[in-house]
């Protein structure tokens, strides 16, 4: 993955240009000895070599960061375009009529602040990398998700989760301390989003002790579905399938039904679900039918005290990292567990 090559050669230069490296290469000069002073000079700050590295790394980092403030452009984009269709489509009296009273105030709000984030990051980008460097709209398709109130209600539900998750796993990715600062407090936000459309919505308004990070792949896997065209490349592609589990909830313990393509390719591998709650996973193996399709795992015991777990089909039993992810097969999706 693209991204992920500049990221660990960012790494790399990091750490080969760093001030302990630095010091500790003054040191070997003075222990072995020669003309100190001019060895001294060679290894640091008059070194072509070492010049160069550093602008690497400056350039690397630079990047790095605009790549995720673009990635976190496009989702604003997606979730600001979603609500102003939303509410351009349903009035206060469709709001009464399929029972969310005093909502529809509530979603202007949460579209408001959407619309924020969005001025807010095409700001900071001009601002910081130059004009024409923050990436456009790309095209959505919002016609299932804005099929009713309800729809929506529950659509947009999702989309502030993906929005949670999509901050907390870039934030590692940025460079620069301030965009990680700024990152952090559009997170919050986002958080309250989903808590509001979880009790809206009729479900707990905090699931879990831990948010679930998220990497490129794994929330454009997730937004994809709502995504025509971009007239601009993405910085990664979703996984090879989506994922769906056929329970709306499901107990600790239960065996769950799964629905993804391509899982006749992979019957020489052992297939795992990647149950994840926070930054902890827990998998259990599929079994598969092949005569008549079916394929089902376990949901583990271990999420007990988890009322909500993030779930992907994966080709080898390791976690799903942030950047580690070659083994995904399918997903990831959103499972709510029974209280």
């Amino acid at each position: 993955m693209k991204f992920s090559t500049i990221f660990l050669t960012s790494i790399f230069a990091f750490a080969s240009s760093s001030p302990l490296l630095e010091k500790r290469n003054s040191y070997q000069g003075q222990r072995y000895g020669g003309n100190e002073e001019t060895i001294l000079i060679q290894i640091n700050d008059n070194n072509e070599f070492y010049k160069q590295r550093n602008e690497q790394q400056v350039l690397g980092n630079q990047q790095i960061d605009l790549t995720v403030l673009n990635f976190a452009l496009t989702l604003e984009f997606l979730e600001a375009t979603f609500y102003a269709q939303g509410l351009n489509q349903f009035s206060e009296e469709r709001f009464l009529q399929e029972g969310f009273a005093g909502v529809r105030d509530q979603v202007e709000l949460i579209s408001f602040h959407e619309s924020t984030h969005v001025q807010f990051l095409q700001d900071t980008i001009r601002a910081t990398f130059g004009q024409n460097q923050d990436v456009p709209t790309c095209r959505f398709n919002f016609d299932d998700a804005l099929k009713d109130v309800t729809t929506m209600i529950a659509t947009a539900g999702v989309l502030e989760k993906v929005g949670v998750a999509a901050y907390d796993g870039a934030i590692s990715l940025i460079q620069e301390d301030l965009f990680k600062t700024a990152g952090a407090a559009i997170a919050t936000i986002e958080g309250r989003h989903a808590a509001a459309l979880n009790i809206i919505n009729r479900q707990l308004p905090v699931p879990n002790s831990f948010d679930t990070p998220l990497g490129l792949r794994s929330v454009i896997t997730l937004a994809a579905p709502f995504i025509s065209g971009c007239d601009f490349e993405l910085p990664a592609q979703p996984f090879q399938s989506a994922l769906t589990v056929k329970q709306s909830f499901c107990q600790l313990g239960q065996s769950i039904d799964l629905a993804f393509q391509g899982w006749r390719n992979q019957l020489s591998q052992q297939l795992h679900c990647n149950f994840q709650v926070g930054i902890s996973h827990f998998r259990t193996p599929i079994t598969l039918d092949v005569n008549n399709g079916n394929a089902n795992c376990q949901v583990p015991e271990q999420l007990r005290g988890n009322f909500e777990a993030t779930v992907f089909v994966v080709c080898l039993d390791q976690d799903v990292g942030l950047t580690d992810d070659d083994h995904v097969v399918a997903g990831p999706t959103f499972l709510p567990l029974a209280l």
